[in-house]
């Protein structure tokens, strides 16, 4: 990967279309994802889950990615997280990402960090 902008970018259409199978692609096979809220979801069937289950619990999503960066074999983002509720409320939250990377470029670790209690308040 030359350019962690366009990195994230490419995962979080991913993610923005609920496409679980998309997101887990891009995991490791034992890779996690964790989110401040919940328990971390282990292994490419668990990111699986949890993309199926947030498909579920909200409308919509949509991320703009406002910085990133690659420091050795971890990738930083910065950014804005549009959130649509089942109510058509919506809803913008600050969030930063931390992508810890294998050798061959997949997620180990994705870290994610952000309050989310006000997208289900």
């Amino acid at each position: 990967m030359t350019d962690p902008y366009r990195w994230a970018e490419s995962l979080f259409e991913f993610v923005d279309r609920f496409d679980a199978d998309g997101v887990a692609a891009r995991m490791a096979p034992d890779g996690v994802l964790v989110s401040v809220n919940d328990n971390p979801a282990a292994g490419r069937d668990g990111v699986r889950a949890a993309v199926r289950w947030f498909e579920q619990a909200i409308a919509g999503i949509g991320h703009e990615v406002l910085r990133a960066w690659r420091v050795g074999d971890t990738v930083l983002v910065e950014l804005r997280v549009t959130y649509t509720r089942h109510d058509g409320g919506q809803l913008v939250l600050p969030c930063a990402n931390i992508f810890d990377l294998t050798d061959d470029g997949l997620i180990a670790r994705y870290q994610i960090f952000m309050d989310m209690t006000p997208v289900f308040a």
